[in-house]
């Protein structure tokens, strides 16, 4: 029990109700990390001051896969009512209420997706069912 709180222990993001099923960093802002629930749930962290900056209620189930786009200025989830959400990080800033954040796009899946992720050197995207 010792090893498990041993240091150097920095600390824990805290918010989400239910447990987290995936999450995933900016690949250009080292600061920048989302998480998503099982409740569908996504929540944009500041890994500096460790406190969520937004939460989106993204997905009426579980969110499946988290990813950022390759530049950092979107990100897209998945979840298991088959859409793939992609946001916009910086009108997601830019609201103040968030309630009225809302996808810049929405993708339809005819099967149950598990998992989405981004090209590195392009901006394509893939998913897996």
């Amino acid at each position: 029990m010792e090893k498990i709180f041993a240091k150097p222990f920095i600390g824990n993001l805290s918010g989400h109700t239910d447990g987290i099923s995936c999450m995933s960093k900016s690949p250009i802002v080292l600061t920048n990390y989302i998480s998503g629930s099982f409740d569908g749930e996504i929540r944009f962290w500041d890994l500096a001051s460790r406190k969520t900056v937004f939460c989106i209620d993204a997905h009426p189930k579980i969110v499946k896969g988290l990813t950022f786009s390759n530049n950092g200025h979107h990100f897209l989830s998945c979840g298991g009512d088959s859409k793939i959400n992609m946001y916009s990080v910086q009108n997601c800033l830019n609201t103040k209420q968030e309630m009225e954040i809302s996808p810049v796009n929405i993708f339809l899946s005819q099967t149950f997706l598990t998992h989405v992720a981004h090209s590195k050197e392009e901006g394509k995207f893939a998913t897996t069912g």
